[in-house]
């Protein structure tokens, strides 16, 4: 099939796939991971194929096509943008793993049937294909259920427990150590901006369970393994088929015949209840009674969470699969040589601006000078702060690919490119404490916000990553990218545990209480683990006493009219059911 044809049935099959999941897909909260997870799927089936030049064609070809279909069809017929959306990120990651699998270096080392048979003995299928089964359901029960709390880490308990009579090296589990963190969130937390994130980034964490760590390799191969890992499982949805049907052998007569006689029974049943639901008025009733209640547990949701379900785990039984599959390492020794003069002439010209800058900052910002140009302080220091952030990464970008297009550099060319690395380097410390001083004045200004809660865990673990970089440049000896991912994965751990509406409705009820804010508009937006300050203002002030105690009972109520059992439990829910329950008047 030509690229051309292979790329107007790609982008058929997409417009297909949107109108299949607008009928199926009604909660809206899973419309664009649905999207992204099918898009993502058909992305690869199309582009796997194509050699890396064409790869682009095809996708190009599909993307037009999609569109001149959609209109074609009417938009209206297919109206969920929310899939179209997930499905755009999802065909570009499709497209990536297409790029990465035709032309990276790293390649899955497969096994032949011999020494698949001699590795995955008759026990050890077995144990991963209950394994696989038990993910699917487990995670379908634990954390599609529609108000997931405690559960969520209960699956993460699971996994551990299974996992370790899996796995071939039992010191890789300690990476569902950062995944039962993430799982966490859901037990001590109501707020649900980290749960879509949190299922990303565990995915990421498990295919990184099996990619060796050398913290001295300075290569990127670290990365390449792991994006590589992530899209390994999906070549191995077929292998639980292919183990029952072995494991099998010899009875695939009875299972053969077995699936005819249920097709043929199903038929039968049907047929006669028809006939008999027309003959009878009270054996009707008791059909449609019988198939009301069976669409009521069967409906799209459901269905929705069974095929969710599945695909996580046969994905998990891949990522325990490919455990035991190494890489073949084909090293490539290109090294890419930087013009010294050049970099020493646009190194230089970058810092004299810098310095200029720097010394603005001491001589005004810091010191609080008395500002030129009849410029107000507090406008001064509350203006650029973006700007500043974004080029601590530049500066940061810049050191790193100065050190390596100049490690072939040696004497005292070497000592150069190092001082001035030192010194950009300084200076993005200033820059970081610019931004941070110019943050504090928002923050003295309008009170802490989400935000700007974000901003100050991000400001304080980048010079965390600034400190790093000093004796990165001393001897650039280890993988710095490596330390800047686990520094992000820390952060991003701790923002999963730390009640951060908490902490900003504190410090805003606070400053209430001070005087130093007007109003509290900006608390009423914060999720339930807000409660307990909003109790404060409920038993300690009379201006907004009406407006906290409505807050409280509302959320009160919708947590009482949920389903609620011990899988939703959820600590600030809890906390806020015993204050409506105690202090609350009723």
């Amino acid at each position: 099939m030509t690229i051309f044809k292979r790329g107007v049935l790609y982008g058929f099959s997409l417009v297909v796939l949107n109108g299949l999941l607008s009928q199926i897909v009604f909660k809206e909260a899973f419309e664009m991971a649905a999207g992204f997870v099918v898009f993502l799927l058909a992305g690869i089936y199309f582009l796997k194929r194509e050699e890396k030049g064409e790869i682009f064609a095809c996708g190009f070809a599909g993307l037009f096509s999609m569109f001149f279909f959609q209109i074609v069809l009417a938009w209206a017929i297919f109206p969920n943008l929310n899939i179209y959306v997930g499905g755009f990120f999802g065909t570009m990651v499709a497209l990536a793993a297409a790029l990465l699998t035709r032309g990276h270096q790293f390649k899955l080392r497969r096994f032949n049937i011999m020494e698949e048979c001699e590795v995955f003995t008759k026990g050890l299928r077995l144990k991963m294909l209950i394994y696989a089964l038990v993910s699917a359901i487990s995670f379908i029960a634990l954390v599609l259920y529609e108000r997931a709390g405690v559960s969520v880490a209960v699956f993460a308990l699971l996994q551990l427990i299974m996992l370790y009579f899996i796995v071939p090296e039992k010191r890789r589990l300690l990476w569902l150590i950062p995944i039962g963190v993430l799982c966490l969130n859901s037990f001590i937390s109501a707020n649900e901006i980290w749960r879509v994130p949190n299922f990303i980034v565990c995915i990421f964490l498990y295919a990184m369970m099996f990619v060796p760590v050398n913290i001295k390799d300075i290569t990127m191969r670290f990365f390449a393994e792991t994006f590589e890992r992530f899209f390994a499982p999906l070549g191995t949805f077929i292998k639980p088929a292919e183990w029952f049907f072995d494991m099998t052998e010899g009875k695939k007569g009875y299972v053969k015949r077995g699936a005819i006689a249920l097709v043929i029974s199903l038929g039968v049943v049907g047929v006669l209840s028809a006939v008999l639901s027309s003959a009878d008025m009270v054996f009707s009733y008791g059909v449609e009674n019988f198939l009301e209640g069976f669409s009521d547990i069967f409906t799209a949701d459901t269905l929705w969470k069974i095929i969710f379900g599945i695909v996580v785990g046969l994905y998990l039984f891949g990522i325990a699969y490919n455990a035991y599959v190494d890489y073949e390492v084909e090293r490539q020794g290109v090294k890419i040589k930087g013009d010294l003069f050049i970099i020493t002439c646009v190194m230089l010209s970058a810092l004299a601006v810098y310095t200029v800058f720097v010394i603005i900052q001491f001589r005004y910002l810091f010191s609080g000078s008395e500002l030129p140009y009849g410029l107000n302080v507090t406008e001064y220091a509350r203006r650029g702060f973006f700007e500043l952030l974004g080029l601590t990464g530049v500066n940061l970008a810049a050191i790193l690919v100065v050190t390596k297009l100049t490690e072939h550099v040696s004497g005292k060319k070497a000592l150069l490119v190092k001082v001035m690395n030192m010194y950009l380097c300084a200076v993005t410390v200033v820059l970081l404490a610019s931004s941070f001083y110019r943050m504090w004045m928002y923050n003295e200004t309008d009170g802490l916000t989400r935000l700007r809660f974000l901003v100050f865990g991000f400001l304080a673990f980048e010079f965390a990553g600034l400190i790093l970089t000093f004796f990165y440049i001393a001897k650039p000896k280890f993988n710095i990218v490596l330390v800047y991912g686990a520094l992000a994965l820390l952060y991003y751990m701790v923002l999963n545990v730390v009640p951060m509406d908490a902490v900003v409705a504190k410090n805003q009820v606070d400053r209430y209480f001070a005087g130093e804010r007007e109003e509290l508009d900006y608390v009423w937006t914060l999720s339930i683990d807000a409660a307990e300050e909003i109790e404060r203002v409920y038993l300690s002030d009379t201006t907004y006493r009406i407006k906290a105690k409505y807050w409280l009972k509302e959320e009160y109520e919708l947590i009482r009219a949920k389903d609620n059992n011990w899988r939703s439990f959820n600590l600030s829910e809890y906390r806020l059911c015993g204050i409506c329950e105690g202090s609350l008047e009723k």
